[in-house]
């Protein structure tokens, strides 16, 4: 239940509160939130493959805690969570339509909103690459010997990397 309030949630809200025009409240970062949201929902995925609710075969209160949680992030992102996270959603469906969860929480109302999207990835070395180069560009003149042997090193794995 810790796992839901410490770290799903609060990616949950950096992804939903950008949509509905607020300033999310705890991760500054739009796309960090995604990242970790992604991160959140493959890992109790993973868990879920091998296991019916969180913890074994049967359903205890931590699964009606999470699905509690998870509820607004599904009414928002189900066609997301629907492809790419199978496990997790038959799970939240399946705790969700048990009739004593759906008589408080009624019916689910699904929303069409956009799925944010991340930027196109870069590869580690090219990342490693302009943080250098961002360095370089703060450090003063005394320090930039170790700037630019930092970036020859980094040109080198690259190097490496590329005839490999």
């Amino acid at each position: 239940m810790s796992f839901v309030n410490s770290d799903f949630l609060p990616s949950i809200g950096g992804c939903i509160l950008p949509l509905i025009g607020r300033r999310p409240i705890i991760r500054t970062n739009g796309d960090d939130c995604l990242r970790a949201l992604h991160r959140h929902c493959k890992l109790t995925d993973n868990h879920l493959q091998a296991n019916r609710y969180l913890i074994g075969e049967r359903v205890t209160i931590a699964d009606f805690f999470m699905v509690g949680m998870l509820t607004g992030s599904f009414m928002v992102f189900h066609k997301v969570f629907h492809a790419d996270y199978s496990f997790m959603t038959r799970w939240f469906y399946d705790v969700y339509n048990m009739p004593m969860y759906r008589e408080i929480a009624g019916d689910l109302r699904l929303l069409d909103l956009p799925f944010p999207t991340l930027p196109a990835e870069e590869d580690d070395l090219t990342q490693e690459k302009k943080q250098v180069e961002t360095r370089q560009a703060t450090t003063t003149a005394a320090d930039g010997d170790d700037t630019t042997q930092e970036k020859k090193q980094v040109e080198m794995r690259q190097e490496t990397t590329a005839a490999a």
